[in-house]
């Protein structure tokens, strides 16, 4: 969220944050740092009985955009369901799509990193890495920005409908969002962010250099800096 002036507001309780949310300090924040996923995933409380059991943590690669192999690389740890992950994705992510991805120099990759700031959190996350699986990289994309756009729409309905329109079975997407199949590999990711020092979204690094910024445009900015200097060395 901003204020008129561009500066980023708080939405939840924030204090000092870790390294990789560096100066910014507003976004969405974990309320306990370092918590890998022992929340349930499940919205409506136990997931129903399945066959399917759970996938390796290392079944799916992070998603990406732009380069598939690059010496610099953008990583960014997000909860779908934090406002301040949606701006980042309209007000910054989508200025590098147009000046740095779409001459596939930089690779930008998604992590996931869900606090969870809703009961929606876990379930998107973990439907997002299902389509990823069912339909590819491009699709995982097509969902995530369906998922930031219906941010105050969340439900199984509306993954369903979300999954269809990035050409996944809906039916199988969510069947495994809701047996949590994906889970380890989200888990996984949450784990790395933690290791990293994220406890708040978006948190991102450019190679291993926390990224921030006071407002969006500075944000931006210390990003393609970042860039910059790395593609410079």
């Amino acid at each position: 969220m901003e204020n008129s002036n561009g500066t980023l507001t708080r939405r939840r309780v924030l204090g000092t944050v870790a390294a990789g949310a560096g100066l910014w300090g507003s976004g969405c924040l974990d309320s306990v740092p370092g918590n890998s996923g022992d929340e349930t995933a499940s919205p409506t409380g136990t997931a129903p009985e399945t066959t399917l059991g759970r996938a390796d943590p290392d079944a799916l690669s992070a998603p990406y955009l732009g380069a598939e192999e690059s010496d610099v690389v953008v990583r960014a740890w997000e909860d779908f369901s934090c406002p301040h992950c949606r701006t980042y994705n309209e007000r910054v992510v989508s200025q590098l799509r147009e000046n740095y991805l779409a001459d596939e120099v930089v690779r930008y990759e998604h992590h996931d990193y869900p606090l969870p700031v809703t009961e929606w959190s876990w379930p998107t996350a973990i439907a997002a890495r299902g389509v990823q699986s069912r339909a590819g990289n491009d699709a995982f994309w097509t969902f995530t920005a369906g998922a930031y756009e219906n941010q105050d729409d969340p439900g199984w309905s509306t993954i369903r409908s979300l999954a269809e329109d990035a050409g996944a079975s809906p039916d199988t997407v969510v069947e495994e969002a809701r047996a949590e199949y994906w889970r380890p590999v989200v888990e996984a990711d949450k784990s790395d962010g933690s290791d990293r020092g994220v406890s708040s979204t978006p948190t991102v690094f450019v190679n291993d250099h926390p990224v921030s910024g006071n407002t969006w445009p500075e944000f931006y900015e210390n990003v393609v800096d970042a860039i910059e200097d790395r593609r410079d060395g």
